[in-house]
């Protein structure tokens, strides 16, 4: 099973757990690390406004929700994913973040669970 599916499946498993919400983030095709709050606003259905930075107006709305946020594929994206979580973190003290990547975000809040490479085919 790969990391994508493994996080699909974990996050449907737990979706009674997190009764605010279980929000999935593709960042795979983002080659900007700028638009990674945004990409994380729009998948939680946040309006962004010019006046108020992305992550605030998220953290606001997370304050005192139970929810999950499931970012995937922030390999190429370490220093800002890693940012965007620890600022996340620290103004939802409920929500629960979890990444896919390829390398570990390097966060105190941080639990880095490794999967095996998966099999090549024989050709």
């Amino acid at each position: 099973m790969n990391k994508t599916r493994l996080a699909l499946t974990v996050a449907n498993a737990q979706q009674e757990r997190f009764s605010d919400g279980v929000w999935w983030v593709e960042l795979a095709a983002l080659s900007d690390g700028a638009l990674v709050s945004g990409a994380i606003a729009r998948a939680l259905g946040v309006r962004i406004s010019d006046d108020r930075p992305a992550l605030e107006t998220v953290g606001a709305l997370l304050r005192k929700q139970t929810a999950l946020l499931v970012p995937d594929n922030c390999e190429h994206l370490l220093d800002v994913a890693a940012e965007c979580a620890r600022t996340l973190l620290r103004n939802a003290p409920a929500l629960r973040i979890l990444v896919t990547s390829q390398e570990a975000l390097h966060i105190p809040e941080e639990q880095v669970y490794r999967l095996g490479s998966l099999p090549v085919a024989e050709t």
